[in-house]
């Protein structure tokens, strides 16, 4: 729950470890699926049992932290290379420590992923980015010819090791409109949900945070074209064509980013005009049911509350003689009888069954049970009594 992956343009909000993400962009259409590793997979479990979640069956054995699983078909076929990357919005602060740590990781990386480029901005004019080529860098690359059966996203994806071992040490990727491409994409060098990043050969595992900030990060998915000078993606990263941008920040482990601070804005909107529709339709429920199903009486205001039943046996008629002449005395009585009995009640105080609430401690209020309904009394007490009020027989809304 603290790990928010966003969609960047239609902020939509992907959950991990769920059903696959659908995609649909300039350059291809398909699915995508994210899945971390939480906790319960270093979790033994017991001889002669296995994992009920597919995903923790999935990661268990294995040293990756995350896996990204694409497939798609392309609407059309990219001009140049095509490019996975990390990107940072906010300017990079490192001090000479921090800085001779990172560029250990990052030589690290480069030496692991041929074609690897990074570049580390100081300034807000150009962001900061970790690029990876999807020839050289996917850990699984499939192309599914038509009439075969694709990969099925969240089990493993297959590659011919022949071919892959060709495809990591440069050999061009033919991209065309026909196949059906799953990529898949690890590591075991950074956690999501603890914001880590960890496993790197003589480095303790250190947060994220000291090396960008509390920013989120960015990841794209970009190409570019033939003619591409490696020295101008510094200046130029920003204008190539993106395809598909996601961001994920941390609630608990940094802050918040723009694109999940829009999306929780909204929720509340979302969730604030839906219960007070629930609300209205709740009020207008009870008050119907009220008066269909309450048998009510009245008096005026010079009938003493305990008069004979006697008073009672009037002819129907003498009471609609009477009613127009009544009215306004019946309507004032029963203002009086229901602000004496319950108080006056406002609609805007009542909710749904079923709407959480938050109860705090203070001084003079105390909460009580009566009847099913939590009540809110200014004293303390063991006992409370409701009652029906009684209405006339004048219809009211």
């Amino acid at each position: 729950e603290d790990v928010y992956v966003m969609m960047v343009g239609t902020n939509e909000r992907v959950f991990p470890n769920n059903l696959p993400t659908k995609l649909d962009n300039d350059l291809f259409c398909g699915e995508m699926l994210l899945l971390f590793r939480t906790s319960e997979v270093d979790e033994p479990i017991p001889e002669g049992t296995t994992d009920s979640d597919p995903v923790v069956r999935y990661f268990r054995g294995k040293q990756r932290r995350f896996e990204f699983q694409w497939q798609f078909k392309l609407k059309k076929v990219p001009d140049g290379d095509v490019f996975v990357c990390g990107e940072l919005d906010e300017p990079v602060r490192l001090g000479m420590i921090q800085r001779t740590l990172v560029n250990t990781v990052l030589k690290f990386v480069k030496k692991m992923n041929q074609g690897f480029s990074y570049f580390l901005s100081d300034t807000s004019e150009n962001p900061s980015y970790l690029a990876f080529p999807v020839g050289t860098s996917m850990d699984r690359f499939c192309a599914t010819k038509p009439g075969k059966e694709p990969p099925k996203l969240g089990n493993e994806i297959y590659e011919d090791p022949d071919l892959m071992r060709k495809r990591r040490k440069g050999m061009k990727i033919e991209w065309n409109t026909e196949d059906v491409y799953t990529l898949a994409l690890w590591s075991a060098y950074f956690d999501w949900i603890d914001w880590q990043i960890l496993n790197f050969p003589g480095i303790r595992p250190f947060s994220a945070t000291s090396v960008a900030g509390v920013q989120p990060i960015k990841l794209t998915l970009y190409s570019v074209s033939n003619n591409f000078d490696s020295m101008d993606r510094i200046d130029n990263i920003t204008n190539h064509e993106k395809c598909l941008a996601i961001e994920i920040s941390n609630s608990a482990k940094s802050t918040l980013g723009a694109e999940a601070k829009k999306w929780k804005s909204n929720s509340i909107i979302e969730e604030e005009v839906m219960m007070e529709v629930i609300g209205d339709d709740v009020v207008k429920e009870e008050v119907i049911d009220s008066t269909n199903d309450m048998n009510i009486s009245v008096r005026s205001e010079d009938t003493p509350l305990n008069r004979d039943d006697s008073t009672n046996d009037q002819d129907e008629d003498d009471l609609d003689d009477n009613s127009d002449d009544d009215d306004d005395e019946d309507l004032i009585y029963y203002d009086a009888v229901v602000e004496e009995s319950i108080g006056h009640i406002d609609t805007g105080d009542l909710m749904a069954s079923g709407v959480p609430i938050s109860l705090r401690e203070g001084t003079g209020n105390y909460v009580a049970s009566g009847g099913g309904y939590a009540v809110l009394q200014s004293s303390p007490t063991s006992s409370i009594v409701l009652e029906k009020v009684m209405r006339s027989r004048r219809s009211f809304s």
